[in-house]
């Protein structure tokens, strides 16, 4: 439970509801990204990516949002993404444990085409997921406690036959 706090308060305080049986409301968008520095840095370099690219005329390469915990927030980050830093909706992807596997096939596709700027994922896609040929930066927002999952993770955008330079950040 301590661990999500240095996330998001929300998710720690959903821990606290949950340990109380009471539900815990979903905050709006706004002020789950503002009251987490994580999230904030995240979004802060994303902008900063695209705003780059347009000023210099070229084509963004995908960013990656890690985390394994707080799946039910992931559409905040989304509406965030789109209403904030003006993405498109379909520019922005999410992928967690419970979909398809032709969904997520889909949402890895089209984040290598280039169609999702934008990809936040769970551990589902901490293994077996390449999606290096048009990723430039993995966020990973909960870092796991086992080396090797946090290696499996970098392994997502961080290979051989990458487009672009690849970065790693560890907010």
């Amino acid at each position: 439970m301590m661990r999500q706090i240095t996330l998001s308060p929300y998710l720690f305080h959903k821990a606290c509801a949950k340990a109380k049986d009471q539900q815990q409301p979903l905050p709006n968008y706004k002020d789950y990204v503002n009251s987490s520095p994580k999230f904030k840095y995240v979004m802060g370099c994303i902008a900063s990516a695209f705003a780059w690219h347009k000023k210099t005329s070229t084509k963004p390469g995908g960013h990656v949002i890690y985390m394994n915990v707080g799946t039910e927030y992931f559409p905040l980050l989304k509406q965030y993404l789109v209403k904030e830093l003006g993405l498109k909706e379909n520019q922005v992807g999410i992928v967690i444990g419970g979909m398809s596997k032709g969904a997520k096939e889909t949402a890895k596709n089209r984040f290598l085409s280039g169609d999702i700027l934008v990809l936040i994922g769970s551990s589902t896609i901490s293994v077996g997921v390449d999606l290096q040929t048009n990723a430039t930066t993995g966020y990973n927002c909960y870092y796991d406690w086992n080396p090797t999952d946090a290696a499996q993770i970098e392994g997502r955008i961080w290979r051989q036959g990458n487009r672009f330079a690849a970065r790693k950040v560890e907010p």
